[in-house]
């Protein structure tokens, strides 16, 4: 039978609620009486909370660790530090990962940035050229203005390129190490609910 949302019959509470048989589906299979497992008025709407204390869930909890407590806490326990030195390790592997793409993109910057300063060289020369010429001052004057122009557009370029490839090597260390706490996270949520559940 499905969840539903509604007030708790012990709580009062809102929250989404389970259907609770008063006279359990087994028994009522026991003594052959099977509607009483979709009778309504068998059923009470209790919260997960409420519905975990019945005697039927807390019987049912005892048969399934019975003899079992200790070993699943230590099994429990040994696989949550298994996982979370595994976890450990693949994050140091991505941060390696993420520092060499980092470095590989600024070394391609880098190159990027020479070639554009290599151009830059050339158009100074070229501008050192035209003055030796002799040639008309305004287009000396136009040239300068020219290569100045090439200048800030090849320093903003190469400082926006910098960062760049700064912030996407932050943002993607950042995005791995919130993975790294959301499974450190959960990794000790299941041990807490399986140590509440066992009642250790």
């Amino acid at each position: 039978m499905a969840r539903k949302m509604g007030n708790c019959r012990i709580c009062r509470k809102k929250r989404k609620l389970d259907p609770h048989h008063i006279i359990s589906r087994g028994r009522a299979k026991k003594i052959g009486r099977k509607e009483l497992i979709t009778n309504p008025g068998n059923i009470v709407w209790l919260c997960r909370k409420c519905h975990n204390q019945t005697t039927a869930s807390l019987a049912r909890y005892k048969m399934q660790f019975e003899g079992k407590e200790i070993e699943v806490l230590t099994i429990t326990v040994a696989e949550l530090e298994r996982e979370i030195s595994r976890l450990k390790e693949e994050n140091k592997a991505r941060m390696r990962e993420v520092r060499k793409l980092a470095e590989d993109e600024i070394l391609r910057k880098d190159s990027e940035i020479s070639e554009l300063e290599g151009e830059n060289e050339e158009l100074r020369r070229n501008m050192e050229l035209l003055d030796s010429l002799s040639l008309e001052y305004q287009i000396s004057r136009g040239t300068k203005k020219i290569l100045k122009g090439a200048k800030r557009e090849v320093l903003q370029k190469s400082r926006g390129i910098e960062r760049k490839v700064r912030k996407g090597a932050v943002k993607r260390a950042k995005a791995v190490e919130k993975e790294l706490k959301g499974a450190v996270k959960g990794a000790k949520k299941v041990g807490k609910d399986i140590r509440r559940k066992s009642g250790l």
